[in-house]
């Protein structure tokens, strides 16, 4: 990687590392050891982006992020992210979205199509989403094949202990088994923690998927479009995938999440049955339900 690439390359990796510290181009300056104007023109012929705008697309956009995934208040997101007053971010962010922060809070589909997703210079393989049509079908709570859990964990900071929790749910269903698991997941921000979704989880194998099992619990699948990604790599890997969708491909293909379940079909492989995590390889397809 040629010098000036790598150097955006590290400003742009620390601008994501800060966004809620109030940086300032002064901070970015000071940090590439290049003049303003200098690390102004580097930034823009590297990225197509004034510095300017992009760090305050990328606050916007973090603030866009913690309105749908946590309960602060608005004055807080402003404050966390240095705005000058909760107008000035309210007038703001009506600017780039079309939407109030309260109205873009309570919109019952999460619309990213104006994201702006953080840039990644001479990045690897790129995501590439397919689109499937899925017809309704349900899930019933029948022989012990599907049951639902709860449980909490933050997007945006992550941590070992929420990959534990999902790990655990998928070899404790899936080893003796040895069947396709179904995992359907709804979520929303907690109401006791500011910085935490509560997570409603469906838990299910492939053969629960039945036409209809009366006096049992049944979870729908509603019908519609769903952007699909498979995946197959280490399980640590797996939540910084799925956040990955959602912060930079959905914004990308300017995609609208409408409501449903998130659905992760894990197929089984041997690997499951280790007793070391990180030996593990976790091969799963995601869906997402989308707008058209």
């Amino acid at each position: 990687m040629k010098i000036k690439m790598q150097v955006v390359s590290d400003i742009l990796k620390w601008i994501e590392e800060n966004l809620d510290n109030n940086i300032r181009i002064e901070d970015v300056v000071n940090k590439s050891g290049y003049s303003r104007r200098g690390i102004q023109l580097i930034f823009k012929e590297y990225t197509g982006l004034p510095l300017g705008s992009y760090i305050r697309h990328r606050k916007l956009c973090r603030s866009a992020m913690l309105l749908r995934l946590t309960n602060q208040s608005i004055f807080d997101i402003s404050d966390q992210l240095g705005f000058d007053s909760q107008t000035s971010f309210s007038r703001e962010f009506k600017k780039y979205f079309d939407y109030t922060p309260n109205k873009y809070r309570a919109n019952p589909s999460w619309d990213l199509k104006k994201f702006r997703a953080r840039i990644i210079l001479d990045e690897g393989n790129q995501l590439v989403p397919s689109f499937r049509y899925l017809n309704d079908d349900a899930i019933f709570g029948c022989n012990n094949n599907s049951y639902k859990i709860s449980y909490q964990k933050s997007f945006l900071q992550p941590s070992t202990n929420d990959n534990d929790i999902r790990l655990d749910i998928v070899k404790k269903n899936i080893k003796t088994s040895k069947k396709t698991l179904l995992i359907l997941s709804k979520f929303k921000p907690s109401k006791l923690d500011h910085h935490i979704l509560d997570i409603d989880t469906i838990i299910a194998f492939e053969d629960s998927i039945i036409k209809s099992n009366e006096g049992h619990k049944r979870y729908d699948i509603d019908s519609g479009l769903y952007v699909m990604f498979p995946y197959k790599g280490n399980w640590s890997e797996l939540s910084s995938f799925s956040r990955k969708i959602y912060t930079e491909i959905f914004p990308a293909y300017g995609l609208s999440r409408r409501p449903g379940y998130d659905i992760e079909i894990f197929y089984y492989n041997d690997s499951l049955l280790l007793d070391d995590y990180s030996d593990i390889t976790v091969e799963c397809d995601y869906y997402i339900p989308i707008s058209k």
